[in-house]
């Protein structure tokens, strides 16, 4: 497995996966509980997917053509009740992708959830990209080249640190103004989280540890939340759900599930 993604709704998950000269994308309906499969032929390597009123991918050609987005049809729901496990979608849209053919992007922040991408050049002009039209949405001057960053489910706050991890910063794209929220005096954060409404951000493995942190943004303010689980190694993957409730960090020694509740 490449990649995957669950729908907004949670009742479809789709995932890409690697057959060496071909992929495949395969999609799971949890009501129908049956898997189907799309078949693609081609050496090109697809590595980030979405479900967005189809299903969306980008892709990294072989050769030395631009990278590029497509879209499929999702299966029907007769697909799901059929005895094949097969289908064949439509290709909807197919697109170079913005953030990847850009000049004068310097670097990409990974982890940026889709359909959105975030890119910088070295007069750190920071962009906001939606990879279904590979446009440009939005658009900041930084005081630093970004290490690594998420933004809020809308798009509008990005919270990020820099690469030498001297401070940790929001964003707000809609009004241009970058805010230090504390210093981290070289803290490595590997993880970076933004709550829904991108006032507390989070991390996950401070300074190589196992803890998970929080800061206020509107003071500061920073609290320790704890251990997570033992892993023998960096977690593979930690998430937040599109409703801010929950947190998951996911490791070779299994899953952490943490609620995030209102305080009164």
């Amino acid at each position: 497995i490449i990649d995957q993604a669950f729908s907004a709704d949670a009742s479809l998950l789709a995932s890409i996966h690697s057959e060496g000269s071909a992929y495949s994308i395969a999609v799971h309906s949890f009501e129908r509980g049956k898997t189907l499969a799309a078949h693609f032929d081609s050496p090109d390597v697809p590595f980030r997917i979405w479900i967005s009123e189809g299903i969306w991918f980008e892709v990294a050609p072989l050769d030395d053509k631009p990278r590029y987005v497509r879209q499929i049809s999702l299966p029907a729901e007769a697909d799901f009740t059929s005895s094949t496990s097969t289908w064949t979608p439509s290709v909807l849209t197919e697109l170079p992708s913005g953030p990847e053919n850009d000049e004068t992007a310097f670097l990409r922040v990974g982890r940026i959830v889709p359909p959105f991408a975030v890119t910088s050049t070295q007069d750190l002009d920071v962009k906001r990209w939606n990879l279904q039209t590979a446009e440009v949405t939005a658009s900041a001057r930084l005081s630093q080249l970004p290490g690594m960053g998420q933004l809020t489910p809308d798009g509008r706050y990005f919270a990020w640190r820099d690469g030498e991890s001297s401070a940790l910063h929001r964003l707000d794209f809609e009004t241009g103004e970058d805010q230090v929220v504390a210093p981290l005096d070289g803290t490595y954060i590997p993880f970076l989280l933004i709550s829904k409404d991108g006032d507390v951000i989070i991390s996950v493995q401070s300074g190589m540890r196992p803890v998970i942190d929080a800061w206020i943004v509107e003071t500061g303010e920073h609290i320790s939340l704890g251990e997570y689980r033992f892993c023998n190694r960096q977690p593979d993957v930690v998430r937040i759900n599109r409703a801010g409730t929950t947190l998951v960090i996911g490791c070779d020694t299994g899953l952490d599930v943490w609620r995030i509740v209102p305080v009164s």
